[in-house]
């Protein structure tokens, strides 16, 4: 039987113990041991997943079995009660956006009742940055509801949707845990670059440590935010210093 890729094969931890530390397995374990200190909600420094073992993994490779009563050996071996214990964990269920984050992304986006064409991709969009259709105004294509406007309350509910179409993959697809920061920050980017973009985006694989291994990279998944700076609607680039300055914010409250 093949190995899920969220296990590790060969042991891990103080090399003085003859640990193996094969460079994927440590990587999994770093992962591992992010996801539980997100989990926990502690203010511990996270690690960069490297694949090396240096004095921090140690460090948390201890402090993480003395928190869960395990005999605080340094070293985490397949299937030992140290690694059963950083297998238990699960992803974001039915988060939701904060309050703080909603009020953040209307700002952003800000309010228009009328149709408009210079979102920055040349798309139609109305309300609270509510695509339309690609492309600028087109009286043929048009659906009727928005073509003399929309109500302040119209806006709302068409945000409501578009929110929750941001919220869902991010439900679905991130193995790791997460914050209520880093949720929001993820929900402002796929709310600006869509669904689409994350489900294939580094950031996603990175975060949830690679293909199938949902360990958490937080660290390398902070940096990735910054890629999207250029980037909104495929096929189109924009730069610009609203956008960067909106990455910044993101990579910043994803860090916290």
């Amino acid at each position: 039987m093949p190995v899920p890729n969220n296990y590790i094969t060969q042991s891990v931890g103080d090399p003085k113990k003859s640990a193996a530390n094969r460079h994927e397995d440590v990587k999994v374990a770093q992962g591992l041991l992010n996801v539980q200190i997100i989990k926990d909600n502690r203010s511990d420094r996270l690690l960069p997943v490297t694949g090396s073992v240096d004095s921090d993994t140690l460090k948390a490779i201890i402090e993480f079995q003395r928190r869960r009563g395990i005999a605080q050996s340094g070293l985490i071996e397949p299937r030992d009660d140290t690694f059963s214990a950083l297998l238990k964990f699960s992803g974001p269920r039915y988060m939701r956006a904060s309050q703080s984050m909603i009020d953040q992304i209307k700002r952003t986006e800000g309010l228009r009742l009328h149709l408009y064409d210079n979102d920055g991709a040349g798309n139609t969009t109305i309300g609270y940055g509510h695509f339309v259709h690609p492309g600028r105004i087109n009286g043929d294509i048009l659906e009727e509801e928005f073509k003399n406007g929309i109500t302040a309350a119209r806006a709302d509910d068409l945000f409501r949707e578009d929110l929750s179409k941001a919220e869902k993959p991010i439900d679905d697809l991130v193995g790791a845990p997460l914050t209520q920061n880093q949720f929001d920050a993820l929900v402002s980017l796929v709310f600006n670059i869509g669904s689409g973009h994350f489900r294939n985006s580094t950031l996603l694989k990175v975060l949830n440590g690679g293909s199938g291994q949902h360990t958490g990279d937080y660290l390398g998944a902070t940096q990735q935010f910054r890629v999207w700076r250029d980037v909104r609607i495929i096929g189109q680039l924009q730069v610009s210093a609203d956008l960067n300055s909106r990455r910044h914010e993101e990579e910043t409250l994803f860090s916290r």
